[in-house]
């Protein structure tokens, strides 16, 4: 086929459009299936540039669709091999592989973040947040413990559980294990562990201080001359002080007879008693002497002290701290204080308070 000088200048120009057309359009014909790259010949350049068209697109779609598929990794969607412990496809763990994330970066305050089954997720089950006031799966507690939670449930002798509100586990470091050889929380000793206490140390005059089995509580048998002196500084009722009745008596800082620390009464109700009983041996004729004060109803609710199960005295109403002291014969003895209500009402501090029990010539029992 011809085709006119001057149709032919058009038809170039058109399937040229952005090249530099020179002075004459028949030279650029020509040279275009060199220089262009596109797959043009000076073989009928219409259906040159539709076969370079289309081949062209071609390319470009294939090279797209590989750089995708090799640069993606396990962000495409595609699926990995959930359970091969490797983090792949469009996974989000695999196992122990769970890329940087931790129950603290979940929102969690601790705990131990897992993989979900289906590797499309976590586990945080084991994950908590401690504080929040529900104890979660990996916690013993969060709050308040129950009553029945305590030191011998836990295996120990005595001694309080708390929870520690930092991990929200259980607390026994003052629980106490006696037997183990190692005066720890309440105990006064354990064993040969003494805790560098003397018969010296404790107000006698010498012997050889030792270590009640059962109580983990000093035994003063051993020790002479001087005396026995309680004064509660060590923030507890001690050992040799036994405890009974409806409430325990403890050893509290609201209100003091002297030092830092006294002894109370239990927070009793009405009708009810709360009693400390010390059995005491005594090698020759002493006294037994004490300091007490009162804040009960007048005439009804009483301190009381037995020597023996003998009342000695008794005291109620609202009365200042004042000092009592009574003989006691050679031998073995019961001193017993307690606090007994009557069925209604009540008065002051509805308490009686007890410090600085000294024994002279005697010492407290096993």
């Amino acid at each position: 086929m011809r085709y006119a000088r001057g149709a032919l200048s058009v038809l170039v120009l058109v399937v040229g459009c952005g090249k530099d057309v020179g002075t004459d359009p028949f030279e650029m014909s020509t040279s275009s299936g060199s220089e262009s790259g596109s797959g043009e010949t000076s073989e009928g350049p219409s259906t040159g540039t539709d076969d370079s068209s289309t081949s062209a697109a071609d390319t470009t779609t294939t090279t797209t669709e590989g750089e995708s598929s090799s640069s993606g990794g396990g962000s495409t969607g595609e699926p990995g091999v959930c359970g091969d412990g490797m983090l792949s496809g469009n996974e989000v763990c695999d196992g122990d592989q769970l890329g940087d994330e931790t129950c603290v970066t979940q929102g969690y305050y601790q705990g131990a973040l897992a993989c979900s089954a289906s590797c499309q997720g976590f586990d945080t089950s084991g994950c908590s947040i401690c504080g929040n006031g529900v104890i979660e799966p990996v916690e013993d507690c969060d709050g308040p413990l129950a009553d029945d939670i305590d030191c011998v449930a836990a295996g120990f002798t005595e001694g309080p559980v708390t929870c520690d509100m930092r991990t929200c586990l259980f607390d026994t470091s003052a629980c106490t294990l006696c037997g183990d050889g190692v005066a720890s929380g309440s105990e006064l000793c354990d064993g040969d562990d003494l805790g560098g206490a003397t018969c010296e140390s404790l107000g006698f005059d010498g012997g050889v201080l030792g270590c009640g089995m059962a109580s983990c509580g000093f035994d003063y048998s051993g020790c002479s001359g001087g005396q026995y002196i309680q004064d509660f500084e060590l923030g507890a009722i001690p050992p040799e002080l036994v405890l009974s009745g409806n409430v325990d008596w403890s050893a509290q800082q609201a209100v003091v007879i002297a030092g830092a620390w006294s002894a109370a009464s239990g927070n009793i109700d009405d009708g009810e008693t709360t009693t400390m009983t010390m059995a005491v041996t005594y090698s020759v004729a002493g006294t037994v002497a004490f300091t007490h004060q009162e804040s009960s109803e007048d005439g009804y609710d009483y301190l009381e002290f037995y020597i023996d199960g003998a009342l000695q005295d008794e005291w109620s109403g609202i009365l200042a701290a004042s000092d009592a002291s009574y003989p006691v014969a050679a031998g073995d003895h019961t001193l017993e204080w307690r606090y007994t209500k009557d069925g209604s009402l009540e008065e002051g501090d509805d308490a009686v308070y007890v410090d600085d029990i000294v024994l002279t010539g005697g010492v407290p029992m096993g």
